[in-house]
């Protein structure tokens, strides 16, 4: 197994009729080693792992195979830690110093969140999320049919990109390639590729549609550089966890069903064998000795095994930055908790998935603008994004709205008394999984926050001019003063 999936290249950068299906199938043998490991590292999450497959040579009859799901542990809290609340566009800043230009715009990206919802796109990320945190990539297919706008998760088993072997690395084609079933039960490989401008579709190796597009639809994710899953550098920590358990489980089993030691004592092979199928072995000792009958057991040190079970566990948190929810002895405070226990490194990580996850959605959202510019939707038109730039849009992710919700509700008023943008101050409070939204829904409450600045500004104006006028008269009647002492 390949830790990590590796990318496809192509050195081509003209695309035809003639030469598409032979670049394609250069790709595929790299993207089947791919879907190799993303098909394994998908059955190891479900919980298909390496200890299924276990055997012993001594007392087989006692084979414990324990499956502790610690990689489905590490990927549902990554998937709801950072996409346990939807992922909301907010307006990145102002880009002009016409307010009524910035409110159309505010206008835009409420449009644009309300498009989102209506696709279901918070249930869909976290079905990319999935894929993302199982195996390390994932694909977003969107497509405009009739009036709606629909997006769809691929399976990365099943689609690949291509790209430029230069140092852009920028992805020139999209394949989607499956194997389906005609209604005469006969097998059809069905591939479709997409490149910036163009469509092709092959069933098996006939070429059945070529036709120019307006974009590429697919939308190519992953949650880090190396394209690994969050549970794969600890795959190894996971299968020792489970030997052991299942060892210990064994030692269990075996004490409970100990063997019996006949010594000196004559039975028949029949007797034998009945014994032996109870778990009962017969031995014989010199001429003259007596004969014995005992147990022979021994029982597994549990409490040293428990120490090296912690450590393997500790380790694999660490590794995989999931925080440890094991209880506090007490006597710390609550941030020097948060920090002891993992849950900065928790956010640390998440953070840095953010950068990767926020370069694909905004191709995403370019590539939306791009249809709903020129299209209506159910609950848009055109119009509604007439100034929409991508660079006027901000990816907010939301965690923890309820944690330390005082010290973020005073923060928020803090940021307002000192001038800041009421929707910058919304965006980064942190109390809202739609901040954009809240903002303009308390725009006309919030009129006192936005004059603070240019009264702020006036005050300071007036006491300037004040220290001014003192520092003059001052100067003046100082100098009096001393021409009359002169």
């Amino acid at each position: 197994m390949q830790f990590g999936r590796q990318l496809i290249f192509t050195s081509e950068r003209v695309f035809s009729d003639d030469n598409i299906k032979a670049i394609v199938d250069r790709a595929v043998g790299v993207h089947y080693n791919n879907a190799v490991d993303i098909e394994r590292l998908l059955n190891y999450y479900l919980g298909n792992q390496e200890i299924l497959g276990r055997t012993k040579k001594v007392r087989p009859d006692i084979c414990n195979r324990i499956v502790i799901n610690h990689a489905a542990e590490i990927a549902n809290f990554k998937v709801g830690f950072t996409f346990g609340e939807p992922v909301q566009y907010v307006y990145r800043g102002k880009d002009t110093a016409a307010e009524q230009d910035n409110a159309i715009d505010d206008s835009g990206i409420a449009a644009l969140n309300k498009l989102m919802y209506r696709l279901g796109k918070a249930s869909k990320d976290r079905d990319l999320a999935q894929w993302l945190y199982i195996c390390g990539v994932g694909y977003r297919l969107t497509v405009y049919e009739g009036n709606r706008l629909e997006t769809y998760i691929c399976d990365p088993r099943q689609t690949f990109t291509i790209r430029a072997n230069d140092y852009t690395k920028r992805v020139l084609l999209s394949c989607i390639r499956s194997v389906e079933k005609t209604i005469d039960d006969k097998s059809v490989c069905r591939l479709s590729v997409y490149s910036d401008n163009h469509y092709w579709e092959f069933e098996d190796d006939n070429l059945i549609v070529s036709m120019p597009i307006a974009r590429n639809p697919i939308t190519e994710y992953w949650a880090n550089p190396t394209r690994q899953g969050c549970f794969e550098p600890v795959m190894d920590i996971i299968d020792a966890l489970n030997k052991i358990e299942s060892n210990r489980a064994d030692g269990i089993e075996q004490f409970i069903q100990s063997l019996i030691w006949f010594n000196n004592c004559e039975i028949t092979e029949e007797q034998y064998e009945s014994l032996s199928e109870k778990g009962g072995i017969c031995t014989k000792s010199e001429p003259n000795m007596p004969a014995s009958i005992q147990m022979l057991s021994s029982e597994l040190n549990q409490t040293e095994s428990q120490t090296y079970i912690d450590d393997l566990y500790q380790t694999m948190l660490t590794i995989a930055a999931v925080p440890d929810r094991k209880a506090s002895a007490g006597g710390n405070t609550g941030q020097a908790l948060i920090i002891g226990e993992g849950w900065t490194m928790a956010e640390s990580a998440a953070k840095s998935f953010e950068l990767s996850f926020d370069e694909s959605e905004k191709e995403f959202i370019a590539s939306v603008l791009k249809i709903v510019k020129t299209v209506p939707t159910e609950c848009t038109i055109p119009a509604d994004f007439a100034t929409l730039d991508i660079s006027d849009v901000d990816i907010k992710f939301t965690r923890n709205k309820t944690d330390n919700l005082l010290t973020k509700t005073q923060g928020l008023i803090n940021q307002l008394e000192a001038g800041i943008h009421p929707r910058i101050a919304i965006a980064n409070c942190g109390l809202y999984s739609d901040p954009h939204q809240v903002y303009i829904d308390s725009e006309s409450y919030m009129q006192k926050w936005e004059g603070q600045g240019e009264n702020t500004e006036q005050q300071q104006t007036v006491s300037n001019a004040d220290n001014d006028f003192n520092a003059l008269f001052n100067s003046i009647m100082g100098g009096e003063a001393n021409a009359a002492n002169e």
